[in-house]
């Protein structure tokens, strides 16, 4: 995300998400998601960058099963 002005101190701001396990895994339980956002200045511009980490697994303790869905944010910043 590119702003007016250099950024000060950005933060990313999860918003809400939608998940769940591919079609070949449907049958599974939902046990735990592990969603995180992170927000980083990038040298030398007005540009910050977002990265999210996104992961969902069953019951049986295992991160082996495919999942798929997408994870909403807003930026928030100093300028």
């Amino acid at each position: 995300m590119t702003f007016s002005g250099p950024v000060a101190t950005p933060s990313a701001v999860l918003t809400g998400m939608d998940y769940g396990f591919s079609q070949e895994d449907g049958d599974h339980h939902l046990g735990q998601v592990n969603i995180r956002v992170d927000a980083a200045t990038l040298p030398g511009s007005n540009d910050v960058r977002v990265t999210a980490t996104f992961g969902v697994r069953d019951w049986s303790g295992d991160w082996d099963d495919d999942y798929e869905g997408t994870v909403h944010f807003a930026v928030l910043a100093e300028v």
